[in-house]
C-alpha cells in the first residue's frame, strides 16, 4: 500500500522543522518504518517575510544538502517537494502561486489563519480553484477548531480538499469526530506535520493503523 505523508517539515535548516541533515534522515527513516512510502516536504512560506525566489533558492539548497547526506541504501520514503503557504489577502490573484504546488500534482497546501475565518477568506480559497485551476489543500484542519468550531464543514469537499494531522486520529477527544469526517469525505489527506524527533516527531503510523481498523473502506489521497 502506498501511504503518503502530505505534510512534513523534513528539509534541514529551512524553517522551524528539522535542524540539520542528521535529524532529517532520522525523521525519514522513522516515517519509512511507520509505513510511509512518499513524504511531501512542505516548508513554511510566509510571503510577508520571504520572497518566492529566495524561498525556492533556500529550499533547493536544503534539499540538495539532504540528498548528499543520505546514503543510497537508506530505507526512506521518496520525497516530493511542496510548501505550506500561509494564507494572505489576495492569494487567489498572486502571480507566482503555481510555483508552490506539490510536485507532480496541482495541489497547493495552504495554512489558514489561526483566527475566525471571514467569508472573504473562504471565498479566496474557492477563487484559487475557480480562477487558477489549482486545488487547495487546507493544512491541518484539526488545528483550527478552537477558532472555527465548524471548520470541518466550511469548505465544499468537491472543490477544496482538507488535510488532517495524524494526531487527530489518535487523540481520544478528536479521533471519533475525525473518523466521522473521513467517512463523510470531508477529510482527504493525512499528514504527520512532523518537525523534529522530540515533541513533534513522525507519528503517522498509529493513525494509519487506527484508520485501517475503523475505516478500511475509505481511501485517502496518495502519491
Amino acid at each position: 500500500m502506498i501511504m503518503t505523508d502530505f505534510h512534513t517539515h523534513i528539509l534541514p535548516a529551512l524553517d522551524d522543522g528539522s535542524r540539520n541533515c542528521e535529524e532529517s534522515a532520522q525523521m525519514l527513516k522513522e516515517l519509512y518504518r511507520q509505513g510511509v512510502t512518499v513524504a511531501v516536504a512542505t516548508p513554511h512560506f510566509y510571503p510577508m517575510s520571504t520572497g518566492p525566489d529566495r524561498f525556492f533558492q533556500k529550499r533547493e539548497e536544503s534539499f540538495s544538502a539532504l540528498k548528499n547526506f543520505i546514503i543510497s541504501n537508506d530505507s526512506i520514503p521518496s520525497i516530493r517537494l511542496g510548501a505550506e503557504v500561509s494564507y494572505f489577502d489576495g492569494i487567489a490573484d498572486c502571480g507566482f502561486l503555481e510555483k508552490f504546488i506539490i510536485e507532480g500534482t496541482n495541489l497547493i497546501l495552504i495554512e489558514m489563519p489561526f483566527c475566525r475565518w471571514s467569508p472573504r477568506m473562504v471565498d479566496e480559497i474557492y477563487e484559487i480553484k475557480k480562477n487558477r485551476g489549482l486545488t487547495p489543500l487546507i493544512a491541518h484542519i484539526d488545528r483550527y477548531l478552537s477558532f472555527n468550531s465548524n471548520a470541518f464543514y466550511i469548505f465544499d469537499p468537491d472543490k477544496v480538499l482538507v488535510q488532517v494531522n495524524a494526531s487527530a486520529c489518535v487523540k481520544p477527544f478528536l479521533r471519533i469526530k475525525t473518523l466521522k469526517m473521513i467517512k463523510e469525505g470531508r477529510i482527504h489527506a493525512l499528514g504527520s506535520d512532523c518537525h523534529n524527533m522530540t515533541d513533534r516527531a513522525p507519528n503517522i503510523g498509529a493513525a494509519n493503523e487506527y484508520l485501517k481498523k475503523k475505516a478500511s473502506q475509505v481511501s485517502l489521497l496518495s502519491l
